[in-house]
């Protein structure tokens, strides 16, 4: 009767029709509802005696010309007309959802992806935080499961229904008094939410909100001139609940106003005693003629002492300090802080400290509509560097500094010590031992005796300021500078080529060698302080200088002596003459001075040759020039043993 697999598969592949995946989107249905599945007969293939519908690999109906066979879950909620292939399934369920085709024997015809879900519940609106001021959500809330793909519908008030997310940011401008939601599935949608109150909606109130701290007594005085009259009636409400009425019978007081509230008929003054955080909200008054005004009203708690934490726990040269103290219930606060016994300025909670010129401890307090908290304790100011104690003591590249503190000044007893380079710790000292920290550990000891400090093999980076703490405060300060060793340095002339005027330079690389002093030392003479350059004398010059560089540790190797572009060796004992190879016409002879001189040459751009020789040598050469042709009326020179000291110069007023 019914048509073999292996047959269907033979008819498909010989027509070349294969088993796909759903056609189209999914086609989505409520629980309990009915699926139709209509095909396009005029499209299938024919023709056909064979029909079969399937739920995945499961049969869910056959037919062929002996009649119709429904299996499963299937039977008694089915319906199959043969003629227009339609498929009818009654009472879905959940387990209906899946992926249904449609085959003949010359093949499947089409597939369709069920999806059978629940019908949407009524959604409820929740906010988000559950107390919320701004900013503040609310949210469409509801069991989802098995609804497949949903969205959210929100309507502000009365207004129409508009599209959004599960999650509504509400905002603070102009907010509406209520919102609610729906939720609508692929099939249906659901009933609206309850309206939920907006929390940010604030009915318009007559004035800035009036501040009053728990415990203390509201009260509330209309301008009772400004009422119309006759009052026959009176009532006090706050929000829509009745705090107080009033008619000629009496007073009637409601709820927790009841025993501390006061109601005077005559001004319409109200008073409430032993304020909570409850009673904040906002309070109306009418009369028998309408509503005369509306108060809101804030109550707050006393504001805390604050505390000041550091911004990050560990910071250096960019810090912040936070004023810190539970604002729950405090309604709006400002800050204000204090640098040591200063004056108390407004500012942020949050203090960005200032590295120039840092106080020592920074206060804080915190100011609300109502009253103004305890100064928090006093915090030290990270960024603070209490003055060294004397001058910076240095020391050198991998030697040992050592801090040793008179502890006979210390406060006794010592029950902890700490050293602290800048903010880091160095050692940590109680009776229960030493904790060493960070680069220090493996070359620092302590002596708890002592208070003795050595650090050994030391570095550029060490160099910084040390404190000494104990159980009873800051005991003193060091400023170490640690400095490489002197170089031996070197002499530079300075112009490279000099005359008259000239000085030398004691030069070396200085980077991180701290202060340094220079000393010079003439020839093998004493050495003596002087500056970086040297300049150089004239009179009785040395033939040498050397010099060197002092540190505030030590001295450095003496410079390889530099010799004095100035000095000029001494010549024989025995005076100069000048001898000259030609002799100048029109020389006159000059009138000597009684006692013999050195003959000064300067800037001699002659044309007759010179030539410098000895008095008695020039005398025993005077012979000879007189005996090969001296000419008639030319001076002899062996009458003039020594020339003029006056320059000669070619082409002078000597003549040529």
């Amino acid at each position: 009767m019914k048509l073999s697999s292996a047959l269907l598969l033979w008819t498909s592949a010989v027509l070349g029709v294969r088993p796909s995946s759903a056609q189209g989107e999914p086609k989505y249905f409520e629980v309990g509802t009915t699926l139709t599945f209509e095909p396009d007969v005029s499209a299938v293939p024919k023709p056909f005696d064979n029909i079969r519908w399937k739920y995945g690999s499961n049969l869910v109906v056959d037919w062929d010309s002996s009649g119709l066979m429904y299996y499963g879950s299937y039977k008694g909620r089915t319906t199959l007309d043969p003629q227009t292939l339609w498929l009818d399934i009654d009472h879905l369920t959940l387990a209906d959802s899946g992926q249904f085709s449609l085959e003949t024997n010359l093949g499947t015809v089409r597939t369709h992806e069920v999806k059978v879900i629940k019908p949407p519940p009524t959604p409820r609106i929740m906010a988000q935080p559950l107390v919320c001021e701004f900013p503040c959500a609310l949210k469409c809330t509801a069991d989802t499961h098995d609804l497949g793909p949903v969205s959210y519908e929100w309507k502000k008030d009365e207004g129409e229904w508009t599209e959004g997310d599960a999650l509504k940011v509400m905002e603070s401008s102009k907010p509406p008094e209520k919102f609610s939601c729906r939720l609508k599935t692929r099939v249906s949608t659901s009933e609206a939410s309850i309206a939920k109150d907006n929390p940010l909606y604030k009915p318009p109130a007559q004035g800035e909100p009036k501040y009053f701290e728990v415990g203390t007594t509201l009260t509330l005085e209309p301008d009772v001139s400004t009422v119309p009259q006759p009052i026959n009636s009176i009532r006090w409400k706050y929000g829509y609940v009745l705090v107080v009425d009033w008619d000629p019978s009496g007073h009637t007081y409601y709820g927790s106003f009841r025993g501390r509230t006061t109601l005077d008929p005559q001004t319409l003054r109200l008073d409430i005693n032993r304020l909570t955080l409850a009673d904040s909200g906002q309070f109306s008054l009418e009369t028998n003629h309408g509503t005369v005004g509306t108060h809101e009203v804030k109550v707050i708690k006393p504001p805390p002492t604050p505390s000041i934490k550091t911004q990050p726990l560990v910071c250096d040269v960019t810090c912040a300090l936070k004023c810190t103290a539970d604002t729950q219930d405090l309604g709006p606060v400002s800050y204000e802080w204090k640098k040591d016994e200063g004056e108390w300025t407004e500012g942020d909670a949050l203090k960005v400290m200032e590295s120039s010129k840092p106080p020592e401890k920074f206060s804080c307090r915190l100011k609300t509509r109502v009253s103004t908290s305890e100064a928090s304790i006093a915090k030290d100011n990270p960024l603070y560097k209490p003055p060294a104690q004397g001058e910076p003591k240095y020391f050198e590249v991998g030697t040992t500094l050592t801090l040793e503190p008179d502890v006979s000044t210390v406060p006794q007893p010592i029950n902890s010590i700490r050293w602290k380079y800048g903010y880091v710790l160095v050692v940590d000292w109680d009776p229960s031992g030493h904790t060493y920290y960070g680069s220090f550990r493996g070359r620092t000891t302590l002596d708890p005796q002592t208070l003795r400090l050595d650090i050994n093999r030391l570095t550029l980076a060490d160099s910084g300021q040390f404190s000494l703490e104990t159980n009873h405060g800051t005991v003193g300060t060091h400023e170490v500078k640690v400095i490489k060793p002197p170089p031996t340095p070197s002499i530079k002339t300075q112009p490279l080529v000099c005359d008259v005027t000239c000085a030398l330079k004691c030069t070396a690389d200085t980077q991180d060698l701290g202060p340094v002093s220079y000393e010079w030392k003439k020839d093998e003479g004493e050495w003596t302080e002087g500056d970086a350059l040297k300049v150089m004398e004239s009179s009785k010059p040395p033939e040498k200088f050397s010099c060197r560089l002092k540190t505030r540790v030590r001295t450095s190797e003496a410079s390889i002596a530099k010799d004095n572009p100035l000095y000029k060796p001494p010549g024989p004992e025995h005076p100069f003459s000048i001898r000259l190879k030609k002799w100048i016409p029109f020389y006159k002879k000059p009138v000597w001075p009684a006692d013999p001189v050195l003959v000064s040459l300067t800037a001699v751009p002659v044309k007759t040759a010179i030539q410098v020789e000895p008095a008695n040598t020039l005398q025993q050469a005077n012979g000879v020039a007189a005996s090969n042709g001296g000419i008639a009326g030319q001076p002899n020179a062996a009458a003039d043993p020594l020339l003029t000291s006056k320059s000669i110069a070619g082409d002078s007023e000597l003549g040529k």
